[in-house]
């Protein structure tokens, strides 16, 4: 009911905004993506003399899921006094079309505790994340030439066909997901389209537990890989 519109939560979350910002009156609001928050919000926030600053783990304006972005979001834009993306691409793109304020922070990430990584691992290629027409192209490329691989994720028999060479497991998150990356030797990355041409989290995630990452190549990519 939400995605349809019938849902009033998105109201009740703009006024339960207002309602605290009145109570607390901040300075600076950190909005991340923004799906949720309508424009005329914004312009009421900016009213009362409120700094907005937008940090947003995805593409602004050209969305490739559902959860990637909305109206809202791209609605929202110009209200924002700085931007905040991971991608150098993108940061020219919101100047030059949007005319807006943005500044360049690359994915990172921390764990809180150190990493076991194991001294055997499997010979075989991994890749875990949800199936799509790119994805399934690439493994399947890779059975062709008769290399062993292992994904993990829902519906990726309905992308690849049973294959001698291919085993298929269900979905990990989280700290299962690090646990099953480093016990492969290689682990598979991609790009989804708003990540073209810049890097990803598995970027740092998959060399952070002992794995080579096979990735496509770009500058920002190769730029984070020196400095893990």
């Amino acid at each position: 009911s939400y995605r349809a519109g019938f849902s009033n939560i998105l109201r009740k979350i703009n006024l339960s905004l207002l309602r605290k910002v009145d109570s607390v009156e901040p300075d600076v609001i950190l909005v991340f993506k923004g799906m949720e928050i309508f424009p005329k919000t914004l312009t009421k926030l900016k009213d009362r003399g409120i700094r907005l600053v937008n940090y947003n783990l995805d593409h602004p304006f050209e969305h490739s899921s559902k959860g990637a972005g909305n109206r809202n979001v791209i609605d929202g834009i110009k209200y924002f006094d700085l931007h905040i993306t991971y991608s150098k691409e993108i940061k020219r793109e919101l100047e030059s079309k949007f005319k807006v304020y943005c500044e360049w922070l690359p994915f990172g990430y921390s764990f809180s505790k150190e990493p076991i990584i194991e001294d055997v691992k499997k010979n075989r290629v991994c890749f875990i994340g949800v199936p799509d027409i790119d994805r399934a192209s690439i493994v399947s490329e890779l059975l062709r030439n008769k290399i062993e691989v292992d994904v993990y994720g829902n519906n990726w028999k309905k992308f690849i066909s049973n294959h001698k060479l291919l085993k298929v497991f269900p979905p990990v998150y989280g700290q299962e997901l690090f646990s099953v990356a480093k016990d492969y030797s290689i682990q598979l990355n991609t790009f989804r389209s708003h990540n073209k041409n810049s890097h990803n989290m598995r970027t740092f995630e998959m060399p952070a537990v002992g794995c080579v990452l096979v990735s496509p190549t770009s500058a920002e990519q190769r730029l984070s890989l020196i400095h893990i």
